[in-house]
């Protein structure tokens, strides 16, 4: 089956917009993102459908604090599920691209970071010749999986 650009857009897109609507799902758990609170919960896949684990996206604000909840989920004693971290990911860089407005610069973000200000919706970084949006790091975390 082949797609023209246009509609790999349109793919892309639905899947962003099902993601920030209904969750990421893995074999164990379903992630939602809680725009009210800005917190992604992380729910076991029973009927009962208790919290597991709360992530407060104001608390990450740059590489150093997104590395440390990565770790820190890696090291919980239900990540037995090695989807969930791909899936925190992939559902983190959904909500970025939807709440900020700002562009962020790739170069920058590998060699000196970026800064999230969740109050001002901004994304500030040093210098940088270009700027692309925030989901253009999805190939790259699905290359670190």
């Amino acid at each position: 089956m082949e797609f023209t650009f246009k509609e790999l857009l349109e793919f892309t897109d639905n899947e962003k917009n099902n993601a920030l609507k209904n969750g990421v799902r893995t074999s164990k758990h379903l992630l939602v993102f809680q725009e009210s609170e800005l917190v992604i919960n992380f729910y076991f896949m029973i009927p009962s459908q208790s919290i597991v684990y709360e992530v407060d996206l104001e608390k990450i604000v740059d590489v150093n604090s997104l590395l440390s909840w990565i770790f820190h989920l890696h090291g919980k004693a239900w990540n037995e599920d090695k989807e969930v971290i791909n899936a925190f990911l992939t559902l983190f860089i959904y909500v970025v691209d939807l709440y900020f407005e700002d562009s962020i610069c790739l170069d920058d973000a590998s060699e000196k970071g970026f800064k999230l200000n969740w109050d001002e919706k901004s994304i500030t970084y040093s210098q940088c010749s270009a700027t692309v949006g925030f989901e253009h790091y999805r190939p790259v975390l699905e290359q670190v999986r």
